[in-house]
């Protein structure tokens, strides 16, 4: 068993979706390549120029938080950047 949160909530003209448990957080068992979180980054990067991030880190006191920054309002794609 466990807890799941969602959160979802702009600051400025940013978007951050924070998904958080209360598991067993980073361990040896658990951890893995780490290819899936940076194809995810890789993504974000082309997709808003640099101006979005992802951060995975440890939830105080057990779980792990892992959030996703964009920004608020994209450009559309394929449109012109002036």
């Amino acid at each position: 068993g466990g807890t799941v949160w969602i959160i979802a909530r702009t600051i400025d003209d940013t978007l951050a979706v924070t998904v958080a448990d209360d598991g067993q957080g980073f361990n040896a068992e658990s951890s893995g390549t780490g290819i899936g979180l940076k194809n995810v980054r890789e993504r974000l990067r082309l997709r808003y120029a640099g101006d979005a991030n992802l951060s995975v880190v440890a939830n105080f006191p057990a779980g792990v938080a892992a959030t996703i920054t964009v920004p608020a309002n994209p450009p559309q794609q394929g449109a012109s950047h002036v």
